[in-house]
């Protein structure tokens, strides 16, 4: 769910965790909210799930 520099900061090691924490205000959290429910909406994870029903049973 996280969109490096976007949604979070994906880290790894704790030492990078520290070094980025000064960025964290710099996330803009409505444009957070926005790239989530683009990517995760009811609509999108039904035809999603449509699909992978889809192509196993085409198995």
């Amino acid at each position: 769910v996280i969109h490096n520099t976007k949604t979070g900061f994906l880290v790894k090691s704790i030492e990078e965790a520290v070094n980025v924490l000064d960025y964290i205000k710099d996330i803009n959290r409505l444009n957070c909210r926005k790239w989530v429910e683009e990517k995760f909406s009811v609509d999108r994870m039904v035809d999603d799930y449509i699909n992978v029903y889809e192509k196993i049973l085409s198995k």
